[in-house]
């Protein structure tokens, strides 16, 4: 039940899970990343990817009916382990990839994932490049207690592509490899900072907590060509020139408290905790003007190379600031082997501040909820 969604040419980690958008249903390691505007996040961090589904995603506060998706990141080993790898394919893919992992001292492990992509585009006309740095370091100053710190750095350059144009109902009219838009265009700079830090610690034989800060920056910058509407000739493509700014940042704080308890025959596992974080998005695109200054392209026979059409205003200008607070408790009951009760309760409130300017009309809005979801199983 999970597929790709719209992922604005290649810049954005979109999926749908069970047929809805699962932009707010996204963790990193347990950490709440608000929205997926920022870089694809590479394959060669990621240890496994988690899907929770129905009642399981309820527990995580804000998400989708579809579910929740968390991506779990490697970590450093004790164990030494040096890996290097090298890729070559066709539309000028070259990747090298380095991931090294071993321990500094009987107590600190850590590991360091480099990534260098170039190159992979559909056509010959325009290039990308991608480079990650993720290094992560693992303190065990005792048998109770693990402390962790990792970060991933992405940087991308990639055109603005959004692909073909389906004409007649086939969407194999055109080539693969034709390119619609202006090779001359510098590329979207993409970028993308996550800083996770956690503390494990076990207080006794029944009872351990563990705390967490994360914080995520991204920005998505740079010119590209907008596809129209295909006109009544059936080969002359409309287009936009868009130049877009689009920051964000997402600063998230954990704690919780995991306990065993034995009440006669009853054993309980309880889970209690709460979760603080604030989000902010900042959207400024600005375009030509389609009615005026067309930027046709014939999609049989294109022409590259053509005046570039001045941009004429803001076609969105938007500041979105969201923060969140939450406390939430689950107790399982283990009343045989085969049976188990479970029930939990969340309370969450959410204040939302947005601005939006779409041409000549400003729309604001400011929000306050307050929810509290039960949850319960056998």
């Amino acid at each position: 039940g999970v597929a790709s969604a719209n992922d604005f040419s290649g810049t954005w980690d979109n999926y749908t899970m069970r047929g809805f958008d699962a932009a707010t249903g996204s963790l990193i390691n347990g950490f709440v990343a608000s929205c997926n505007c920022g870089p694809q996040r590479d394959a060669a961090t990621m240890e496994r990817v988690e899907f929770l589904k129905g009642p399981s995603a309820a527990l995580y506060g804000s998400s989708e009916p579809g579910g929740t998706y968390n991506r779990v990141t490697k970590k450093p080993q004790l164990t030494a382990r040096h890996e290097a790898g090298l890729k070559v394919g066709t539309r000028g893919l070259r990747r090298g990839t380095v991931d090294l992992t071993g321990p500094l001292s009987q107590t600190v492990a850590y590991r360091l994932i480099a990534v260098a992509e170039k190159g992979a585009t559909r056509t010959s006309l325009v290039d990308r490049k991608k480079y990650v740095l993720a290094p992560s370091i693992t303190w065990t100053p005792d048998a109770r207690t693990v402390v962790h710190y990792e970060a991933d750095i992405t940087r991308i350059r990639t055109p603005y592509d959004r692909g073909l144009p389906v004409i007649d109902g086939r969407t194999d009219a055109l080539p693969r490899d034709r390119y619609l838009g202006e090779p001359s265009i510098p590329n979207l700079h993409i970028r993308g900072d996550v800083h996770q830090l956690t503390l494990n610690h076990a207080l006794n034989d029944q009872w351990s907590v563990r705390a967490g800060l994360m914080h995520r920056k991204t920005d998505n910058t740079g010119h590209g060509t907008e596809p129209g509407a295909l006109q009544r000739d059936g080969r002359t493509l409309t287009r936009r020139m868009a130049w877009r700014s689009m920051p964000s940042s997402n600063t998230s704080l954990q704690a919780e408290a995991t306990g065993k308890l034995q009440t006669g025959t009853l054993r309980h596992t309880v889970l209690t905790g709460f979760e603080v974080s604030r989000y902010t998005h900042h959207a400024d695109i600005r375009g030509s003007d389609l009615r005026t200054a067309p930027f046709g392209i014939d999609v049989y026979a294109p022409v590259y190379g053509q005046a570039q059409p001045p941009y004429t205003g803001a076609l969105v200008v938007s500041n979105n600031h969201d923060n969140t607070r939450a406390l939430y408790a689950q107790d399982q009951l283990d009343v045989t082997e085969q049976l188990k009760l479970m029930a939990g309760l969340r309370v969450e409130c959410f204040h939302q501040r947005a601005d939006s300017v779409r041409g000549n009309r400003t729309t604001r809005s400011n929000h306050h909820y307050s929810e509290l979801t039960p949850r319960a199983g056998v």
